[in-house]
């Protein structure tokens, strides 16, 4: 019954009349509109209901809000705004009656933004997104053409800027161009180096003005065209614009250092004329054949590899050298040369050393280095470490002379008894190890303290003291000048170094117990044990100091 009064209420509305609308509109601005209904008789509708707003441009989108109104005793009255720069009329429809304003011209609003349109998009001005998007797929290394809008914050076009319009690229490789917009317009050839998903982002000085950034397309490989030999430490490089030799295009990274004799993987990749990789199709269909090539003595296996994606070699060159080249050849494509330094590796050490010393005496251990080729190695960082025993090396690195020999002295002054000390000669992953026979010292080990250096002073800002404690006890030393005045003392408990049973090692610097240095002169050394109040050693030593 309610739908029926309804109706037959409805049915009576005759016409929709719009107000007269004034030329021109601002494109997004709002402005005052009424819509009167009326009747068959001329009289106005005087009834509330709803009614659908549009213009006469709508079409995937509308350009006018808001689309829904409503009719308050059969009148209309509220603002609207248009998001399309265009000439148009707006539309109002109420239960089936269709009313037409008359015909208005809306222009663009000031300038706020930029706008990209790539291949395959077209401008919809007034739309949500300022275009139809289809983006069609590039090539690398194939240039194509963009267009640059100045646009209203609808995106309709505003004609009356020539600013300098800049464009980026997530594309590092990619050439671009610069120019000045003509009526707000331009058009800038762009090329794509890089194959991936890219963007292209367009600014100008303005900073008011909002740059933009296109939609994502996909730039895919070009044709096979190149081969790019990689060296362990390289790595592909798509897109890239060097095209001097010695910047190595097409690769990132330096080589790694290789040795002599020691094989090492080199890959073969097929790629465009940007340097990015191509794949066979179908796949694992036959791109080429390739083997490498070199002015240099080498070996490769295989010798011929099919190319389908990545080809790899084994390589070994025959002698040491630097920058030897190394290049890959296929049917109708040859790359570039690559450098490659190959180096000596130790492979044999070679010593020269006494096979037993006295505690105390230093000598020097002499290790000659050779290559796989069983050549002397100049030059070769080398290492020297004590891993058993307690010797000291006085040197521990250094590097081998033109003759290929490093040199390096080594003493054990510590020797409680007899040992035999270890040495670990180190170079490259190299390691070899000799073995020294240590002879206590019989005069420590007899009782007798000694010095080392003795004079000290000038040669050396310390000597070592030695003596021998035959059972744990407190000991306390003393050095006194030549009149018999006291210099320094200390103290030791039992166990710690300086009144452990066996030979123990302390240090004089020379410097009395204030901390300043002694004159010149003769001093004497004293060292004595006690058990309770019974000295269980009692031993002295003169100790010449010269500065």
């Amino acid at each position: 019954m309610n739908i029926l009064i309804a109706g037959l209420i409805f049915a009576q509305i005759s016409q929709l009349e719009f107000n007269y609308i004034t030329s021109p509109q601002v494109a997004g601005d709002s402005f005052d509109i009424t819509i009167v209904a009326k009747t068959a008789t001329g009289d106005t509708f005087r009834y509330n209901f709803p009614g659908l707003l549009k213009t006469t441009r709508d079409d995937f989108w509308s350009y006018c809000e808001p689309q829904l109104v409503d009719f308050y005793q059969g009148v209309c009255r509220r603002k609207v705004r248009v998001s399309i720069a265009d000439t148009l009329r707006l539309r109002c429809e109420a239960s089936g009656i269709i009313g037409y304003s008359n015909q208005f011209r809306v222009i663009p609003n000031y300038p706020e933004r930029l706008l990209i349109l790539c291949p395959g998009e077209s401008i919809a001005p007034g739309s949500p997104e300022g275009k139809l998007s289809h983006p069609v797929n590039q090539t690398a290394g194939i240039g194509f053409s963009i267009s640059v809008f100045l646009v209203d914050n609808w995106f309709n076009p505003v004609s009356f800027r020539s600013d300098m319009v800049y464009l980026a690229c997530t594309d590092s490789f990619a050439q671009l161009s610069s120019g000045n917009l003509i009526n707000g317009k331009i058009t800038l050839p762009v090329t794509l180096r890089r194959a991936g998903t890219h963007r292209i982002i367009a600014r100008i000085d303005d900073t008011s003005i909002r740059p933009d950034t296109s939609v994502s397309f996909d730039v895919f490989p070009n044709i096979f065209s190149n081969l790019c030999l990689l060296l362990p430490g390289e790595e592909l490089l798509p897109g890239d614009t060097t095209s001097l030799i010695y910047q190595t295009p097409g690769k990132t990274g330096a080589p790694l250092r290789q040795y002599v004799k020691e094989p090492f993987v080199v890959r073969v990749i097929p790629t465009d004329a940007c340097y990015n990789r191509v794949y066979s199709y179908p796949p694992r269909a036959d791109l080429d054949t390739v083997y490498l090539a070199s002015d240099f003595a080498m070996r490769v296996e295989p010798s011929y590899v099919a190319l389908t994606d990545t080809a790899c070699f084994i390589v070994t060159f025959d002698s040491t050298g630097e920058n030897q080249n190394l290049w890959v050849i296929g049917k109708a494509h040859e790359s570039y040369r690559s450098k490659v330094n190959i180096e000596a590796k130790t492979k044999r050490i070679v010593t020269l050393h006494p096979d037993t010393i006295r505690a105390g005496a230093v000598i020097t251990i002499e290790a000659t280095l050779y290559d796989a080729n069983d050549k002397i190695i100049k030059g070769k960082y080398t290492q020297f470490a004590v891993t058993r025993g307690n010797g000291i090396m006085l040197d521990s690195s250094g590097l081998t002379d033109t003759a290929g020999i490093i040199r390096a002295r080594f003493v054990c002054s510590g020797a409680n008894s007899n040992e035999t000390d270890s040495i670990t000669i180190t170079a490259d992953d190299y390691t070899h190890t000799i073995g020294i026979f240590i002879e206590g010292d019989e005069t420590v080990l007899a009782g007798r303290p000694i010095a080392f250096p003795n004079p000290f002073g000038y040669n050396q800002d310390r000597t070592e003291i030695q003596y021998f404690v035959p059972t744990s006890c407190n000991v306390e030393m003393a050095i006194y000048d030549p009149f018999g005045n006291l210099v320094i003392t200390k103290k030791f408990r039992p166990g710690e170094e300086g009144a452990k049973n066996g030979i123990n090692k302390i240090s004089w610097d020379g410097r009395n117990g204030k901390g300043k240095k002694v004159a010149n002169g003769v001093y004497v050394f004293k060292v004595w044990g006690t058990v309770y109040t019974k000295k269980v050693f009692d031993k002295e030593l003169r100790i010449a100091v010269l500065w």
